[in-house]
């Protein structure tokens, strides 16, 4: 969904205005998905874009495998509500801070720090 936003708003289809997270927007005219397409989206095409693609594939999955193997019974929705409770963690922070627009970046280095965490 990553790489699909991107090719998108660099063809043009739609615009990374549709994409930020603003509160305002989505209290008041009910534009939820705001809360969703912040984490979807990691900006142009660039080297920037390629290594937090690789990061969020890589430690994404290393933290899935190693912390809640997925041969493990419930082990996958244990995983799914961590995931869910950090970006929850991050939406509280950013309507706080009124600082962050995009979340994708942050929920990718979010992972990189669990995984340094539990496997230094």
């Amino acid at each position: 969904s990553a790489l699909g936003t991107t090719i998108a708003v660099s063809l043009g289809i739609i615009s990374h205005k549709s994409l930020y997270l603003n509160f305002d927007l989505v209290f008041r005219k009910f534009q939820v998905w705001r809360l969703f397409t912040c984490f979807i989206f990691f900006g142009e095409f660039s080297y920037g874009f390629i290594f937090q693609m690789f990061i969020l594939a890589r430690y994404f999955n290393m933290v899935e495998t190693e912390r809640y193997p997925p041969s493990a019974p419930g082990k996958t929705a244990d995983f799914i509500s961590f995931v869910l409770f950090c970006a929850g963690v991050m939406i509280v922070v950013a309507y706080f801070s009124r600082m962050f627009f995009f979340l994708g970046p942050a929920m990718t280095f979010m992972m990189l720090f669990v995984w340094s965490r539990q496997d230094p």
